[in-house]
């Protein structure tokens, strides 16, 4: 018995080694592919959006006194002049809209969570003094690894008031990823203690993420307010980031507002794209976690098989694990080119059957379809099953493996174990 259980252990060392090879090579490959793919992709398509609020600065004229002092004579000759001063200010008021469709594209061993954003952004601002005032919006756009179609600035309505001008500007790095590099200043008139609403928009693709940023510290929103709407129901938050004060279910999607009447704050306002279960990381989990179920099938097999008196040889058991290896090695190899659920299936039923078939001739049929093939499904069908359920393999793990120890306890609790190990000494 004793040289029995070493040689099973040695089985289940060897075909954990493999299982960590394949796991590793998946890695590798995985990690390799997903640097390419997503550089390609954000090339064609785009990258995560930041989207700042404007910067608004309005002039005013000062005058100063400009004085130079004779070196012979010592005296000094003053002049005046006016001297144009920009201050920085905040809009009176914001009203933002945003609509996000979801467009997940494949590529390889991977999925990516692609969208396309129409941003429209309604702007109060206000010329507090009683004086004619120059002033200048700058929109930083969010990504300079975009296109930006339909591109539009209105004041009051508008679209000739204003002048525009694209500037490159000084790149600026983010701790959140955001960077400012590249942006379009528009400049118009503004009269004395009027307020005016200038408009932006435009139509644009990303991936992964978008963003609504106030600026990169804590900052003071008067009169805010951010609608967003999505074509997709799974939502989640970046972090970071704040949650919306409502939400509204709409046919496949959400519409989200954020209302602040007066804000202080260093979040910003954003959306996570739902993401795709990908392949290759898949394949990889199932592969580092499967000497956790050919651990479980040998000593369920084991104990039934000594609780029967059937006879089955060490050999025997390394066919076993290396059926068990080849679901793997077939998942893993057949999932970029099918469908993942197709490649598991087909995965799940070649591996089955190649255990069926032989335990047929070494134990019997009935064993062979009932025992073998029901412990099967259960720890190789079932626990990688489980791992399409982010968030929840380790719970269902968990509950199997506590029900598999109960049965077990309950049908192994009568057995003389004194005597299974040591049958002379009883004798």
């Amino acid at each position: 018995m004793f040289k029995k259980i070493l040689a099973l252990a040695l089985i289940f060392i060897i075909a954990s080694i493999a299982w960590m090879t394949l796991g590793a090579t998946l890695a590798q490959r995985t990690a390799k592919k997903q640097n390419e793919m997503s550089s390609a992709v954000g090339e064609l398509w785009g990258q995560p959006h930041f989207q700042y609020a404007p910067v608004i600065r309005l002039s005013r004229w000062e005058e100063r006194r400009d004085c130079v002092t004779n070196d012979k004579t010592k005296e000094e000759t003053c002049t005046k002049k006016r001297v144009k001063l920009w201050d920085t200010e905040e809009p009176a008021g914001s009203d933002v809209k945003v609509k996000l469709g979801l467009e997940q594209r494949r590529k390889g061993l991977l999925w990516f969570s692609l969208y396309t954003v129409n941003f429209s952004g309604d702007y109060q601002v206000v010329n507090p003094r009683n004086e004619n005032r120059d002033a200048e919006l700058t929109f930083h756009f969010p990504n300079r690894m975009a296109i930006y179609d339909n591109l539009e600035v209105k004041v009051s309505g508008k679209p000739d008031a204003v002048i525009k001008q694209f500037t490159s500007g000084a790149r600026q790095d983010h701790e959140d990823g955001a960077t400012e590099d590249a942006g379009m200043t528009v400049r118009f008139p503004l009269k004395a203690n009027e307020q005016v609403t200038v408009h932006y928009g435009y139509d644009s693709r990303g991936k992964d993420s978008w963003r609504y940023l106030f600026g990169n510290s804590v900052k003071a929103v008067k009169n805010f307010k951010l609608t967003m709407t999505t074509d997709f129901a799974k939502i989640d938050f970046p972090p970071n980031s704040m949650s919306p004060d409502a939400k509204r279910q709409t046919g496949s999607g959400w519409e989200l507002t954020w209302d602040k009447k007066n804000l202080v704050s260093g979040f910003s306002i954003g959306m996570s794209m739902p993401k795709r279960i990908n392949p290759g990381p898949l394949a990889e989990r199932m592969s580092f976690f499967a000497p956790v179920s050919l651990l479980f099938f040998f000593a369920v097999i084991f104990i039934i098989t000594e609780l029967r008196g059937i006879k089955i040889h060490p050999m025997n058991y390394l066919f076993l694990a290396a059926a068990f290896f080849a679901f793997h090695l077939l998942f893993a190899y057949t999932v970029d080119h099918i469908n993942i659920y197709l490649a598991f299936v087909i995965s799940s039923v070649v591996s089955i059957f190649l255990v069926v078939s032989y335990l047929r001739l070494v134990a019997g049929a009935r064993f062979a379809l009932v025992e073998a093939g029901g412990a099967q499904f259960i720890y190789l069908v079932v626990f990688n099953c489980a791992h399409f359920f982010e968030g929840y393999t380790g719970l269902i793990v968990t509950i199997l493996s506590i029900v598999t120890l109960f049965v077990v306890m309950q049908v192994t609790g009568k057995i003389d174990w004194e005597q299974k190990f040591n049958p002379k000494s009883s004798a």
